[in-house]
């Protein structure tokens, strides 16, 4: 039940101490905290540094050449780095279970990592899990900070896209047979991701080209957003064309182009009644377990 910590930042120094306060008061602390600095300028790596040591948690890093204006579009490289410079290393030497994520806005119970650690280690289906956000609607994929995922979907990984790594960690888990979980129980406590407003939806459907996602799926989602007058499907479209005019930006990963592909599309709303209820029983016992330790 072991695990590492990333957090991936730019200029964050402000939230920092906060967030390791968060993981110092874990139960259940990693191995190891890496640490992806996307190229800050206002000395958030060294504090970082400072803090963790002070914790007792030792400190793999990376960092990226300083910008003053920071780009999601190609936050893949900083984990690119971080894999190239690390990944043989904690997988040799450190060996860890499970790789968890954290962002510096996020805070959590200080069982948070034990529960989700518990749960992979007794329900060995599932390979990546996160906790609910508070506040938000329930989605079908873990996304975002928070989540945990098997060591063994890490190392399947050959190049990054340029990307976060949440979804293609995902996908990943999901070539290899494994189940992607949100245990509506154990909550987490971070702002709305950004791609979910209707600023961010324009991204978003830049995104959607970069991943290949064909253009049927674009005017029907296009259409049902239109049918239930929500702009974000409009901005989503607008985004998508803008990438297609410019044909510059496209991912070559055959597992992703896989899932965002069409037959998926058509068959990905099947659910299984009996898993779900089978997950969320298990959650249930889990968290029960563990508070009672």
């Amino acid at each position: 039940m072991t695990y590492v910590l990333l957090t991936k930042f730019w200029n964050e120094y402000e939230r920092i101490p906060s967030l390791v306060d968060c993981i110092t008061r874990q139960t259940q602390k990693p191995e190891a905290w890496l640490l992806l600095d996307d190229g800050s300028t206002d000395g958030s790596l060294r504090l970082f540094k400072r803090l963790a040591a002070e914790a007792g948690i030792s400190v793999l890093s990376v960092r990226m050449p300083k910008k003053t204006v920071g780009n999601v579009d190609a936050v893949g490289r900083v984990y690119q780095k971080a894999f190239d410079r690390w990944k043989q290393f904690v997988t040799e030497e450190i060996r860890p279970s499970y790789l968890a994520m954290m962002d510096v806005d996020t805070k959590v119970s200080s069982d948070y990592f034990r529960i989700l650690c518990r749960f992979l280690d007794e329900f060995d289906r599932v390979g990546s899990i996160a906790g609910q956000i508070r506040g938000s609607e329930k989605r079908n994929m873990p996304q975002g900070s928070g989540k945990v995922v098997r060591w063994q979907v890490v190392e399947s990984l050959n190049r990054m896209w340029d990307l976060d790594a949440d979804t293609l960690l995902n996908i990943k888990a999901i070539v290899l047979g494994y189940w992607n979980v949100i245990i509506t129980n154990v909550f987490v406590d971070t702002p709305p991701t950004f791609f979910f407003t209707v600023k961010g939806s324009f991204k978003f459907g830049r995104r959607m080209y970069y991943v290949r996602r064909p253009f049927l799926i674009m005017v029907f989602t296009l259409l049902r957003g239109l049918f239930r007058r929500k702009r974000v499907f409009l901005e989503r479209f607008r985004g998508w064309c803008l990438e297609a005019a410019r044909m510059n930006w496209r991912c070559n990963d055959e597992d992703v182009l896989a899932y965002y592909g069409l037959r998926r599309y058509l068959s990905r709303k099947r659910k299984c009644v009996k898993m779900v209820k089978i997950i969320e029983w298990k959650a249930r016992l889990v968290c029960k377990t563990v508070a009672e330790s």
